[in-house]
């Protein structure tokens, strides 16, 4: 029982950390475009 809930919240984990890693590489790519004023 335990060991689902273990790793239920090592795939919650990851899948945070790996929409958190494309938002940010989101951010950077568009941190470095040339934007319009």
């Amino acid at each position: 029982m335990f060991e689902i809930f273990k790793f239920v919240y090592v795939v919650v984990i990851f899948l945070s950390l790996y929409i958190l890693s494309r938002c940010v590489n989101n951010i950077c790519e568009w941190v470095k475009k040339p934007r319009i004023y």
